[in-house]
């Protein structure tokens, strides 16, 4: 029995049905890839960034994969429906397709509004790392200090010197940090001077800064210097950091002479001491002056005492002279006499200048030593004074001690090997910093200060 005509299967109708299918499957998906092209490759293509656009159209190279797949499935699904054989036989029962263990939903143009740039990236990565050689993955700026080496001591303008390298900036914001704040910022560009060594950091791909330091806004001792540099996106690193020394402006040295006394009448052999530092050099030279010439360098002596009075000068205590002096080489009458120091910069100063009279007698003052007593002594203690005087022609010696230039207590008879000793009573005494002297005499009236010391009473 023959089917009524409306119900005919017709071979032309079954083409006719599998074209609309490819029509429906393959031409639509295709005009809506044309459509995502159209609507977001010169949207995305007016952004800053290469790389959004990089993303964009990996994104449109997946998402054509994907349609191509699905329009291959519908073929199929056509094929099945009208009993074709010249398709590979095969159902899709799911819009969505799996391959690979990774699930690809199909997207049109309006929903990849939806996403972000780095979901964007990830489209068809299997494990949703970026490709090797992307540049959307900022890194931080590399630099290199050359100027000031590293514990160098600096003074005056000192001059930093150094460059950077981004990969993906060519301006990068320094900072150059002094203990750990800012001293200086500027923006290295391509183009800036370079004081020193330029070539070599020009050829690696830096990009150079320089700065001059004013140092005599900085306290004079240690400090630590660093360079910090930023890129646009933020990220940062710290490099360079090293310890240098602030000299600070150079003064000249400042001393004392003890000896011999202002006006004093010497003759024989006799000493002169003293002593002289500097606050920024251990290295002091000193020359004896006579009457405005050199007469001799004095040799160096320790003076524990000067510890306490200079505590921030750690080489104080080395800063002693001594010179034994025979004046019997010089005509009789008044001299003067005076002590010129000098710094290893050059810087001088002349001090100690006092007239003596020499006697011109065959016989000699008494000499000796005075040994130091404690630097820091308790006010209303007694403090025991020691030393030894001896003459040459073997004449009886007295001694006296003076503080702060006042006699204190009667002269006492040195014994037979030359030693003495005198218990110094504080109590009356004023707490604070002293002068101890010590003048020893023979029987003939020659005299000289065998030594003097400085104590520090404190309650």
């Amino acid at each position: 029995m023959s089917l009524p005509p409306s119900t005919a299967s017709h071979p032309h109708d079954a083409k006719g049905r599998i074209i609309s299918i490819f029509v429906g499957a393959v031409l639509l998906p295709s005009l809506a890839l044309s459509y995502v092209s159209i609507a977001l490759v010169p949207k995305l293509a007016n952004q800053t960034r290469m790389s959004e656009i990089k993303r964009a159209e990996r994104a449109l190279y997946y998402i054509e994969k994907d349609l191509q797949h699905a329009a291959e499935k519908k073929a199929l699904e056509a094929a099945q429906v009208v009993g074709t054989d010249s398709v590979s036989k095969g159902v899709v029962k799911s819009s969505r397709v799996t391959s690979n263990d990774v699930t690809v939903t199909p997207l049109l143009a309006d929903d990849l509004s939806a996403f972000s740039p780095e979901d964007l990236q990830a489209i068809g990565s299997t494990d949703g790392e970026a490709e090797a050689g992307d540049t959307t993955k900022n890194s931080p700026p590399i630099g290199y200090l050359h100027l000031p080496r590293s514990d160098a001591k600096v003074g005056g303008i000192v001059s930093f010197a150094g460059g950077v390298f981004d990969r993906e900036d060519h301006n990068v914001f320094v900072t150059i940090l002094l203990d750990g704040a800012p001293l200086a910022s500027m923006l290295a560009t391509r183009g800036t001077a370079l004081d020193a060594d330029s070539k070599d950091l020009v050829e690696a791909g830096y990009v150079p800064f320089s700065f001059e330091w004013d140092t005599t806004a900085t306290t004079p001792g240690h400090h630590t210097l660093a360079v910090q540099a930023a890129d646009s996106q933020g990220e940062s690193t710290i490099f360079g950091t090293r310890t240098v020394t602030v000299i600070g402006p150079n003064n000249p040295p400042i001393g004392f002479l003890d000896l011999p006394f202002p006006n004093a009448t010497i003759g024989g052999a006799i000493t002169i001491a003293g002593w002289a530092v500097d606050r920024e050099d251990p290295t002091v030279a000193l020359t004896i002056l006579l009457d405005g010439t050199p007469l001799a360098t004095p040799a160096p002596a320790d003076r524990p005492e000067l510890e306490t009075i200079f505590q921030s000068i750690p080489w104080a205590r080395h800063s002693g002279f001594i010179y034994g002096w025979d004046t019997d080489t010089i005509p009789p009458g008044p001299h003067t006499l005076a002590i010129l120091a000098t710094d290893s910069q050059g810087e001088s100063t002349l001090f100690g200048t006092r007239t003596v009279t020499v006697t011109g007698s065959s016989n000699s003052p008494p000499f000796g030593f005075f040994v130091p007593p404690p630097a820091i002594a308790r006010a209303g203690t007694t403090v025991p004074l020691i030393g030894t005087a001896l003459d040459r022609e073997g004449e009886g010696v007295t001694v006296i001690f003076f503080l702060d230039g006042i006699p204190i207590g009667s002269p006492l008879t040195v014994s037979a090997n030359g030693g003495f000793q005198f218990r110094w009573d504080t109590t009356t005494t004023e707490v604070g910093s002293h002068t101890l002297a010590v003048e020893a005499t023979d029987s003939e009236g020659a005299s000289a200060i065998i030594g003097i010391r400085r104590v520090t009473l404190v309650r």
